[in-house]
């Protein structure tokens, strides 16, 4: 009888789990996932990430955001990332109530913790742990809240990047429509070309100005090189600035821009650039499609 009695409890024991298992598998056990309200980016001022071995400070100067204490300018794609991440999380399932947070990279030795302020004030902190198998979404966990959830989107890798590559990496920032002017040094050379025509969509460009050579100049190859140069990025950084420049182009529009590139080195050209805070180096293929501008 005790045997019988027994059996009926396991057999009831797996009569509800299968119903169990069958009313979540169909969305009918309904858990009370925490809504997190949506934030403006715009207003954010500050974002520090939290992980194993290295901690990240951004802090928002105007518009740019700048790497802390450093003050290198950071990319703003990349930040924009995982400000979005932050101000717009979205909660989908509860995945475990457990407390055990290793199977999902959100113990304290692989979590990243990452919190935006504004103000001065943190607005938001998450929990990132690792993704789902099937990628579609990031485990997390929010403050004040021991289980862990399901977040829509794999997110961890955008904060999972390191101090130096999140700098930004674009090393002169204008619109080439807005450029008037163009100066090419090189040596005892040197050759000024002006845009005539205004804005008009037939403006031309002509030579104001050259010295120490009276060689033909394919004034219009550099004009198409604008666009090339607006887009133009270093592959790594300097610590020092080299002494003997190469060559020295200068880009007026709103503003002046200035780069400078240096003698050649086995990884590229060392370059620097008024709207770069660090000199840097280009790539070979980028350094000398500039000096051929000018041979």
């Amino acid at each position: 009888m005790k045997i019988k009695k027994e059996y009926i409890i396991l057999i009831a024991v797996a009569a509800a789990a299968v119903v169990y298992l069958a009313l979540r598998e169909q969305g009918k056990i309904q858990y009370k996932i925490p809504v997190l309200e949506k934030i403006s980016t715009s207003s954010l001022d500050r974002l520090v990430v939290e992980k194993e071995g290295e901690n990240l400070e951004l802090a928002k100067e105007g518009e740019i955001w700048y790497i802390q204490p450093e003050q290198h300018r950071a990319d703003g794609g990349k930040v924009d990332r995982m400000l979005d991440s932050l101000a717009k999380p979205d909660l989908v399932d509860l995945v475990s109530e457990a407390k055990s947070y290793t199977p999902y990279n959100l113990d304290e030795a692989a979590v990243i913790k990452a919190t935006v302020y504004e103000k001065g004030n943190p607005v938001r902190t998450l929990y990132i742990g690792k993704p789902s198998n099937n990628y579609k979404y990031t485990y997390v966990r929010i403050p004040d809240d021991s289980r862990v959830y399901t977040l829509q989107g794999t997110i961890r890798s955008s904060f999972e990047v390191k101090r130096e590559g999140l700098r930004d990496r674009q090393i002169l920032l204008f619109s080439p429509a807005d450029i008037k002017r163009i100066t090419l040094t090189r040596g005892q050379r040197k050759i000024v070309i002006v845009k005539s025509g205004g804005d008009k969509a037939e403006a031309e460009w002509q030579i104001a100005e050259q010295t120490g050579g009276e060689e033909a100049f394919d004034m219009q190859k550099i004009a198409e090189q604008l666009q090339s140069l607006s887009l133009l990025k270093s592959s790594s950084f300097l610590d020092q600035t080299p002494q003997q420049a190469l060559l020295t182009l200068e880009l007026e529009g709103v503003t002046v821009h200035t780069l400078t590139l240096y003698e050649k080195r086995e990884e590229g050209y060392p370059a620097g650039s008024s709207d770069s805070d660090s000199p840097f180096i280009l790539s070979e293929g980028s350094g000398k499609e500039i000096l051929d501008l000018f041979k």
